[in-house]
């Protein structure tokens, strides 16, 4: 009984939830009505200055701002997704998962802001754990919706280090969450004369989650005290394929794709 009515409150919470973002979308469109009445003057607008300043915009509304330019709600912050108590099971050991309530229920427009959020959930708990562990639970506490759309890379950030053989197997066909990553660099490889049958070839591919491979692609150009504060491109240009394929392969153990 007791399991029974806990199954309950998670629903209601669901559908509380989903009531909050139609209202919101709701109340962006009844606005799109009211423009030229000049109505509703706590909703936010874009800011003076900046193309099309002054007019009325909503959270997840179809307006894309210029380039630089931000909304300033006034009177109250967009709708959050908040993860209420007792949602989680007991027992639960969960470090950071509390932190999950700054979810905008709403999807963001932006892809930079959405990527920013969903790399804030914390996936360390289930690394290691069965594929899907982590979408089933984002859905039994009713995060938002939107979120489905980045299940493949949630989960394929919780899968693990891999051996290099099953990194190269991956690689064979294209995985949702999963990018084809090139263990020597394939551009500078190329730029210096490697040829595309060695940078293309079966034993330079690997598969990497999507998320992990943007982190080694930023590391690649960052400089590194490591390598005498210079960035790992740079130690490498008009050096070995050996050199290159060891840097590679560090990389890979350094960011926890490889075993």
């Amino acid at each position: 009984m007791e399991a029974q009515i806990r199954n309950y409150e998670i629903s209601l919470s669901r559908l509380s939830y989903h009531a909050a973002a139609l209202h919101v979308l709701l109340a962006g469109r009844r606005l799109q009505r009211l423009l030229k009445a000049n109505f509703h003057p706590t909703e936010p607008r874009v800011p003076r200055g900046n193309t099309g300043g002054g007019q009325w915009t909503t959270i997840g509304g179809s307006y894309r701002l210029p380039s630089g330019a931000r909304v300033m709600p006034v009177g109250g912050e967009p709708h959050l997704f908040k993860l209420r108590p007792g949602m989680l099971d007991e027992g639960d050991d969960l470090p950071g998962f509390e932190d999950i309530q700054e979810i905008p229920i709403v999807r963001p427009h932006d892809s930079s802001d959405r990527h920013s959020i969903v790399r804030r959930i914390p996936m360390a708990p289930f690394v290691g754990k069965p594929a899907g562990t982590l979408p089933r639970k984002l859905e039994d506490i009713g995060a938002p919706a939107w979120l489905r759309e980045y299940y493949p890379h949630i989960d394929a950030n919780t899968q693990g280090p891999k051996s290099l053989s099953e990194l190269r197997a991956g690689a064979q066909s294209s995985r949702p969450g999963y990018d084809i990553h090139h263990i020597v660099e394939k551009s500078s490889a190329l730029e210096e004369g490697f040829p595309k049958s060695l940078v293309n070839g079966p034993d330079n591919l690997v598969s990497v989650p999507r998320f992990m491979h943007w982190e080694i692609t930023g590391w690649y150009q960052t400089r590194n005290r490591i390598f005498d504060w210079r960035s790992p491109r740079e130690l490498l240009r008009h050096d070995s394929w050996a050199k290159r394929y060891d840097v590679g392969l560090y990389a890979l153990r350094k960011f926890e794709v490889l075993k």
